[in-house]
This record gives structure tokens, C-alpha cells and sequence, in this order.
């Protein structure tokens, strides 16, 4: 709060002011690594950086000083040249930088922090982008926050401000314009991007997936693998979770194909519920049998020797290849903070733990997402709006050089009920405009897709026409374990194809298999026999 004081050259009534945090010495060394990376960046910056902004930075300011001087002897920068320049500086001002933060600075090792940014190559559009957000803050601080505080400081002499408020603010008006007009990006032609694009698409050829492979064959031959943005639409118990902890263990068994670690943002469940689940899908048994034990005929419950020989199992298999340090669940207790910051740095150490580049984001569900105060709106569609843009975000905010695709994020919705349909066995969500909330969510994804209970043309097309009704049927799957559902891809961007993949969702074991269609056989009349891939490709044409 700043108050009213009548001997400043400025009386500024009692209004709430916006508190600005300070740039810290981490964001320095990021923003100094960008500009390493990129001389472009550092041209455009330089006309309003002095070494006097580098003051409470030491280390950078040497590197300052060096980037600078680099320029003027050789036009650009070369990290052995950094290095020698640093060392001569350090000789002359060795108060300024001893002997300990110069090695951290040109040791060729890793960890020395010029050769590291060198190692790192261009930057990705996502990091250009942040490199401008810091870029902007940094000389925002320095040119416009720092002297506005000293200016409006009663005790301030000395500092050659003009006397008068007005002569300020159209100084502090002008360096604005500056700021603004060099944080905008500059648009390259379809030419100038013709020669890195091309490098972009050296990384997929000779690849059979584009995408994270899941191991769910069908419907990574439709999607050539989760990649962007991937929303799910399903009715409430059809078995969402447990289709995306699926796809999620298959990304982190498929180590040779993706290398990546899989995070399960779970806002509904608990961790602890959705490692039971995948315990039982991993052992396969049934998940009462494996919390409880086998129920004995005197009605009590025994944890017999085949559970745990089963159970044994289940963890060599995680532990084997380092699988189960790739695979994380995590619930609102142990992430408090939905913002995209929390939700990219849970998945950001996730990925430094595994030593990989790449992660498949979960968000389950979309509809509690939690907005900050910032974003809540009174609008339904604009809260959907900034739910899908969080989404966005943590995909744009993981690109790298070695990721230039960002992580790939599949966030789960709930779908909206048929109208006027009162049957038992509705089928919910067939089209974009089923998704829970505005229809735009579709048209923002990479990919959509569906999860429906079969209706009964369906039940008839994938297991064969029968007399008997299609609720016996249904009946006759529930009482050995099985509902039959299908996932259908009703959109896809870049290579995907719709189409339609009959799954058994196996609920007392939490296993999704691709439909082998035997199971209903002694009911049935039989079509003539067809695997679960070939009718996955006739429904795709």
C-alpha cells in the first residue's frame, strides 16, 4: 500500500498496489543461457541493458561484460571464447568473480554453465517464447520498477530524475514502448523456416509411432501414438481411469520405443486407489481378492499362497528395468498447487528422476480443474476456456530442443448425457459436441476420443448377430466380469485416423483387452472370423 505524503514531489493516494517479486539469481542464469543460445535474442535486448542492472548477479555480470565484448572483437561468441574472455576478466576483477564461480562458469565438464548452454542447441518456439516473458520482466524491473520506487521515495537525491511527475512518467512511458517493442516475436518467413522444419521431421522418419507408443495396438496404429493434446470423453463408471492407467503402464513398458515416464494427475481418486487398481490389473486378480483375500465358505477372507505368489509377481514386474520409477500417480493432497507451474514441475522431476526427455501427462478429470482467482469467471464457457488453455500450456511449456513436441497430455471429460434417451444401457458420447461443457474443446485437440458402453447394433456387429436381446447379453457379460465398451476416435490431426476399437473392460480386475470376439460365442451366430485389428481397420475406412 502506498500512502499519501505531501513532501514527496509526488502525492499518491492510498490504492492497492501490485506487488512485482523480485528477479531472482535462478531466473538470471536462465535468462543468460538463452542468450547464449541465441545471439538474436541478446541484439535485441542489448540497447537497453547496462552492467549496472547486473549488480546483485555477479556471476552474470562477468558474463555480461564477456557477451559484450565478444561482440564488439568477433561479432558473435564461441565457448572457448567465453571462457578466455571470462578468465580476463576474473584476472582484472577477481573481487568480482573468484576463483570458485569462475569454474562454475567455464568448466568444459558437465555442469559448467556455459558449455552446458551450448550443449543445449537452438531454442524450441515454447523456450523462445518463455525467453521473452523473462527477458521483458527482467528490463521491466530493472528500467521501470526500480527507478519508479526511487523515484517516488521522499528521501531520494542525487539519482538525475527530472523534478516534476509528469517529466518521469513520459520517461517511464517511452522505456515501456522499448520493453514492448522488442518482446514482440518477430515472424520468420515460410522460407527461413524451411531448413529447421525439415531438421523437426528428421526425428520421425524411419519411425513406426510419431507418438508415445501404449502397447494397445489398434489404437496406436490409429493415433501412431499419444502426441499434443488429447481429450477422452466418457459417461461417469465406463472405466476412463482405468483405460488411461493402462495406456499409461504401456508408455512406461514401452522403454525402447519412448523413453519416457508417465504422470497421473488424479483430482477425483487418491493415489492409493489407483495403485490398488494397478495392482490387481498387474497380478490379475480380482481387486477384492487381492484387498481382502479369497473368500472361504465359513465367509471369511485368506490371503492364500497363489495371491501372494501373484502379487510377488506384479512387483518384480514393476521393478524390473526400472519400470515402476517411471510411473507416477499423484493426487490432489500431494499436488495443492494446480497451476501449470505445479503440474509442469511435478512432471519436470519426474522426468530428471527417470533420465529421460519426454512424459505422458494424465489430467483426470478436466471438469476439476481448479481455476486461480485470476481466471474464475462467471461464464461457464469461459471457465472451460481456461481449463483447456491450462491443459495447453503444460504441453507448450515442456518443449525443448530435445522435445520439441512438448509432452503429450491426455485430459479426460466427462460427456453429456443423451437427451431423451431413457433407456438402461444409453450411449454417451459419440460426437465433439458431447463433450462436458463448450463444444470448442474438440475443435482446441490434437485428438478426441470416446468410451461408450456397446448399444445393441454395436454388440451385434462386434460378437455377431444373435435372437436373444441385447440386455441378456449384457447380462450374461456382467456376471463373468466384462463390460464390452468402445473407443472411438472421432478426431485426429497429422497422420491419426478415426475409428472405432471394441474393447472388454474386465472391472474386477481393472483390464481393458482389445475384443477377441469369442466371449458371447455359444450365444451367438457366429460372422465369419475375424480378428479385432481387421474389423478396427473396416470401421476406419
Amino acid at each position: 500500500m502506498l500512502t499519501r505524503n505531501n513532501s514527496s514531489p509526488c502525492a499518491i493516494a492510498q490504492v492497492p498496489v501490485v506487488t512485482i517479486p523480485n528477479f531472482t539469481p535462478r531466473e538470471m542464469g536462465t535468462l543468460s543461457q538463452y542468450w547464449i543460445r541465441d545471439p538474436a535474442l541478446f541484439h535485441e535486448a542489448r540497447p537497453l541493458l547496462e552492467d549496472s542492472m547486473f549488480l546483485a548477479y555477479l556471476p552474470f555480470r562477468a558474463l555480461f561484460n564477456s557477451l559484450c565484448l565478444s561482440l564488439h572483437r568477433y561479432g558473435n561468441w564461441h565457448p572457448l571464447t567465453l571462457a578466455g574472455l571470462l578468465q580476463e576478466y576474473a584476472t582484472l576483477a577477481p573481487e568480482f568473480l573468484p576463483p570458485n564461480q569462475l569454474e562454475d562458469l567455464i568448466r568444459p565438464s558437465e555442469g559448467g554453465f556455459i558449455f552446458d548452454a551450448f550443449a543445449r542447441g537452438i531454442l524450441s518456439d515454447a523456450e523462445r517464447q518463455y525467453a521473452r516473458e523473462l527477458q521483458a520482466r527482467f528490463l521491466c524491473e530493472k528500467t521501470v520498477i526500480t527507478p519508479l520506487r526511487t523515484f517516488l521515495n521522499p528521501n531520494r537525491s542525487g539519482h538525475g530524475y527530472p523534478g516534476t511527475a509528469r517529466e518521469f512518467i513520459e520517461i517511464i512511458q517511452t522505456q515501456c514502448k522499448r520493453i514492448d517493442s522488442i518482446s514482440s516475436p518477430s515472424v520468420p518467413s515460410v522460407l527461413q523456416s524451411w531448413d529447421s522444419h525439415e531438421q523437426g521431421l528428421e526425428r520421425l522418419r524411419g519411425r513406426r509411432m510419431i507418438g508415445l507408443e501404449t502397447g494397445l495396438e489398434p489404437f496406436d496404429r490409429l493415433l501412431l501414438g499419444l502426441r499434443g493434446v488429447t481429450l477422452l470423453g466418457a459417461a461417469p463408471g465406463v472405466g476412463k481411469t482405468v483405460l488411461c492407467t493402462q495406456l499409461a503402464h504401456g508408455v512406461c513398458r514401452h522403454q525402447a520405443a519412448n523413453n519416457a515416464v508417465a504422470v497421473i494427475i488424479s483430482l477425483e481418486l487418491s493415489a492409493d486407489a489407483l495403485l490398488t487398481r494397478l495392482k490387481s490389473h498387474l497380478a490379475g486378480v480380482d481387486w477384492q481378492d487381492y484387498t481382502r483375500g479369497v473368500a472361504q465358505s465359513n465367509g471369511q477372507h485368506v490371503f492364500t499362497a497363489d495371491l501372494a505368489y501373484q502379487r510377488q509377481q506384479a512387483r518384480d514386474g514393476m521393478a524390473a528395468g526400472n519400470l515402476g520409477h517411471r510411473l507416477y500417480f499423484v493426487d490432489r493432497k500431494q499436488l495443492p498447487n494446480l497451476s501449470v507451474e505445479g503440474i509442469v514441475g511435478v512432471v519436470e522431476h519426474a522426468k530428471r528422476q527417470a533420465g529421460v526427455q519426454q512424459a505422458l501427462v494424465v489430467i483426470d478429470y478436466l471438469q476439476l480443474l481448479e481455476l486461480p482467482d485470476s481466471h474464475r469467471s462467471p461464464s461457464d464457457l469461459d471457465a472451460d476456456k481456461a481449463r483447456f488453455r491450462i491443459v495447453q500450456q503444460i504441453n507448450e511449456r515442456t518443449r525443448t530442443a530435445d522435445n520439441p513436441f512438448g509432452d503429450a497430455v491426455l485430459a479426460v471429460s466427462e460427456a453429456r448425457k443423451p437427451v431423451g434417451d431413457t433407456r438402461r444401457n444409453q450411449v454417451w458420447g459419440t460426437a465433439l459436441a458431447d463433450l462436458m461443457g463448450t463444444a470448442r474443446l474438440g475443435y482446441g485437440a490434437d485428438a478426441v476420443l470416446f468410451l461408450h458402453r456397446m448399444s445393441e447394433d454395436e454388440l451385434n456387429r462386434h460378437y455377431g448377430s444373435s435372437v436373444e436381446s441385447s440386455e441378456n447379453r449384457m447380462n450374461l457379460l456382467r456376471t463373468r466380469g466384462i463390460s464390452p465398451l468402445v473407443l472411438s476416435v472421432v478426431k485426429g490431426r497429422d497422420g491419426m485416423t478415426h475409428g472405432e476399437i471394441p474393447l472388454e473392460f474386465h472391472f474386477h480386475r481393472s483390464v481393458m483387452t482389445v475384443l477377441n470376439g469369442r466371449s458371447l460365442r455359444p450365444q451367438t451366430t457366429p460372422r465369419p472370423q475375424q480378428s479385432a485389428d481387421t474389423r478396427c481397420e473396416e470401421t476406419a475406412r
